[in-house]
């Protein structure tokens, strides 16, 4: 993915790659992500904060509560990931490594 996809992705247009290492806790590694984890856009090749909580306090409960809610509603995480590619205007790609 990083030496072959990624690249010729970002040749094509801009694009917010997303990794994830899913662990024993699936939901709660992509709510991380999304909360407090760093992309990477083809413009701009210096990770920057998806969303910025108030303290660190802030950020576990928003996780916790977003992973609650991916796991609920499963759908939401297609919402999350259209919402971001709308509000930075480029594709999103989430790779999810280690699934086995």
């Amino acid at each position: 993915m990083q030496a072959g996809v990624v690249p010729r992705l970002r040749e094509q247009g801009r694009w917010i790659v997303l990794h994830v290492r899913p662990g024993r806790q699936p939901f709660d590694a992509v709510a991380a992500r999304l909360v407090r984890g760093k992309r990477i856009t083809s413009a701009q090749m210096a990770p920057v904060a998806l969303e910025r909580p108030s303290s660190r306090a802030d950020s576990a409960e928003a996780e916790k509560l977003l992973s609650a809610e991916i796991a609920a509603n499963p759908a939401l995480l297609g919402m999350k990931l259209r919402q971001l590619s709308e509000q930075e205007d480029a594709w999103v790609l989430l790779v999810v490594d280690q699934m086995e």
